[in-house]
């Protein structure tokens, strides 16, 4: 069943990822998770805080993983609400916030 939901998670997030060129989304070739490196100027953590605070969508900064320039992102979720979130990824990264 989970298998199910993230294979229906990673077709959205492919479809999300030819329309925007940030995050650039690894294929996790098989699992729950996809890594998105972030553009210059960003860091994961930097991104976490803000897209908490200023949309309510939680991501996991990569300085958990050896590498802030990136997020990782559960896509074991219903597309809809990936999707949103996704949306809420590429509002914050085009948007004129702090990136330091």
């Amino acid at each position: 069943e989970a298998l199910g939901r993230a294979t229906a998670g990673w077709q959205c997030v492919e479809a999300w990822s030819r329309k925007h060129e940030w995050p650039r989304i690894d294929n996790p070739d098989g699992g729950i998770h996809v890594w998105a490196t972030l553009p210059p100027g960003w860091t994961g953590t930097r991104l976490a805080e803000t897209l908490l605070a200023e949309e309510g969508v939680a991501v996991v900064p990569g300085r958990f993983f050896g590498d802030d320039g990136g997020i990782r992102l559960g896509i074991n979720v219903e597309p809809g609400s990936l999707a949103a979130g996704l949306d809420s990824i590429a509002h914050v990264l085009s948007g004129s916030h702090d990136r330091a």
